[in-house]
């Protein structure tokens, strides 16, 4: 049987073996793709705040999104293969110098925060640090318990979330009223977790996509088509996260209709980069 021809834009992204495409696991073995994630969203809720984002802003939020998925990772990796994958793997061999580089990291961002951050600002940073200690140690010792990969996939979005939301929401002026705006996004981080999760595990068993994959795909969609129809009632301007939604919700959706046409790696970073949307809106604004 004659090879399948491939699509243009195959061969433009590099989807049939191309050099690109090889590339792309890299950002998320190296956990850049998580902390670009959490900026697009901070962006998208300052313009919806119009709140004043500086570059100390930007950087610790970078710095702090990157620190608790490394950490993370760095403890997946410690002792005989508990996890299987190439950023476990790296995690592995570079343990020591992965290390000395977080903590030169955390070091930084420490002095960052106290020399450029508010009091208020600092306090808010404090809680969520302490939220990701409870995450962690969660993720590293109720591993058998039932339902495990939802809860940690629900506890990530969340975090993101709350990443997101820590410099750009003006919390004072915050209602209940604005509650489902803040935590709109978080069942579709919560999505890209589990479906990443369901592609890892088919890979390792051979199987087809389970059913909850649908499942969680039209509940997403159930979700998104909620933000469209009652976001813009709760704030001007609104709409900005309703739409990076369900811009989102769309690329996830073909990226897993197409799952087939890309390596597992790739696709996993591919994912993350669905989340994206808001910086397109911005620079398409």
């Amino acid at each position: 049987m004659a090879a399948q021809r491939p699509h243009p834009w195959e061969i433009y992204l590099g989807l049939r073996g191309g050099k690109t495409i090889k590339r792309l696991p890299w950002l998320t073995t190296l956990s850049v793709d998580a902390p670009l994630v959490a900026l697009a969203w901070q962006e998208a809720y300052a313009v919806l705040w119009g709140t004043p984002i500086g570059w100390h802003h930007r950087g610790l939020l970078f710095a702090s999104v990157w620190l608790g998925y490394a950490a993370d990772r760095w403890l997946d990796g410690w002792g005989p293969a508990r996890q299987k994958s190439h950023r476990h793997d790296f995690y592995r061999v570079h343990r020591w110098g992965i290390f000395g580089f977080w903590c030169a990291v955390l070091g930084a961002a420490m002095a960052l925060a106290f020399l450029c951050l508010q009091s208020f600002e600092l306090w808010r940073g404090w809680c969520l640090a302490a939220s990701v200690l409870v995450y962690t140690g969660y993720a590293q010792t109720q591993s058998r318990r039932p339902h495990y990969k939802t809860i940690k996939a629900c506890g990530i979005a969340v975090l993101i979330q709350a990443s997101a939301c820590l410099f750009s929401t003006p919390w004072h002026f915050i209602q209940v009223l604005h509650v489902p705006l803040l935590a709109g996004p978080i069942p579709l981080f919560a999505l890209n977790c589990l479906m990443i999760e369901n592609w890892e595990q088919c890979a390792r068993s051979g199987a087809d996509p389970s059913p909850e994959t649908g499942l969680m795909m039209l509940s997403g969609a159930g979700v998104v088509l909620a933000l469209l129809h009652f976001l813009p009632a709760l704030a001007e301007g609104a709409e900005f996260v309703a739409l990076s939604s369900l811009a989102s919700l769309m690329l996830l959706w073909g990226l897993h209709a197409k799952r087939d046409r890309v390596d597992l790696g790739p696709r996993r970073t591919l994912a993350d980069f669905c989340l994206l949307t808001p910086f397109i809106a911005i620079l398409a604004a």
